[in-house]
């Protein structure tokens, strides 16, 4: 089997020393043209520019902003479904937007819960 070449001297036991000057980063190229000239060239051969003649306009954020980012996740009975699903449906503005969130009808209904709760003479 052949041996691996040795990476000193074994006579004098001493890491030869490499000349590494001649490996200097190279300095990156300058176009000579600008943007301009090669605008002009191209239009001269005919090319077109895939970029849009115009940036797009952003579009309007049409989500609703109400401040509720907490998410509730909880098994309800059909019927309640129903109920918030009729006044989601029946609570629209003439566009045919609803007026109110699921979070929002929600929210009502606690609050008028709470009052009911809140009269005087309840028995809980």
């Amino acid at each position: 089997m052949a041996e691996r070449a040795k990476l000193t001297d074994p006579a004098t036991a001493e890491v030869p020393q490499l000349d590494i000057s001649g490996f200097a980063p190279k300095q990156p190229i300058k176009p000579e043209t600008s943007m301009e000239a090669i605008r002009e060239a191209s239009a001269k051969a005919g090319l077109v520019s895939r970029e849009p003649a115009q940036k797009k306009s952003k579009k309007l954020d049409r989500r609703r902003r109400t401040g509720r980012n907490i998410q509730l996740s909880a098994k309800i009975s059909e019927r309640a479904q129903q109920l918030i699903n009729e006044l989601y449906d029946k609570n629209r503005d003439s566009e045919g937007n609803p007026k109110w969130t699921i979070g929002q009808i929600l929210e009502f209904g606690l609050e008028a819960f709470k009052r009911e709760l809140e009269k005087p003479g309840q028995a809980a």
